[in-house]
């Protein structure tokens, strides 16, 4: 696989950035898998930066990660639990999260959650979910772009897990 990236300077002081990827395998079905399952992941990729250049330009960031384990339901579900227990309705929404008011800025994608909380907590929560072994895990990952901004971990994790809980 080779992935190259372009940066142009465009007049009116913006940029593009153009991104080339080629690849090879074996298999007649290989390609589609990989293609798909790579342009989602580009697609997160690219927001969280549209995000950061829109929101938070210049800003360092720190990462802080909270996972949950072994959660026994499949993919689609848990998602559809976390947009269920932050009443995700549409883009840009305003919701309550446990670290106050955040935007919606992806939901129903095959991508990550993803919400932007301002100042002056300043972070974009990114939650994924994935198949691991039987089981489900649920992974929320902050990016805080205020210096002072500390992740509230325990009671993320407490949210995650009560979020998650498959309804009997």
């Amino acid at each position: 696989m080779a992935t190259e990236f372009l940066i142009e300077a465009v007049c009116g002081g913006s940029t593009t950035l153009r991104v080339v990827t080629s690849a090879f395998g074996t298999g007649a079905d290989w390609e589609n898998e990989f293609f798909t399952n790579m342009t989602n992941s580009w697609l997160a990729l690219f927001d969280n930066l549209r995000l950061y250049v829109s929101h938070f330009d210049t800003k360092p960031v720190t990462i802080k990660k909270v996972s949950v384990d072994s959660v026994a339901t499949d993919a689609d579900s848990l998602k559809a639990s976390l947009r269920r227990a932050l009443n995700i309705g549409t883009i840009n929404q305003l919701v309550d999260t446990p670290e106050g008011r955040a935007t919606v800025e992806r939901h129903n994608t095959a991508g990550p959650l993803l919400l932007r909380l301002d100042e002056p907590a300043a972070k974009i929560i990114e939650i994924e979910v994935w198949p691991n072994s039987g089981e489900t895990i649920c992974e929320l990952t902050a990016r805080c772009f205020n210096p002072s901004a500390r992740l509230h971990s325990e009671t993320w994790k407490l949210w995650l897990t009560e979020a998650t809980i498959p309804a009997l």
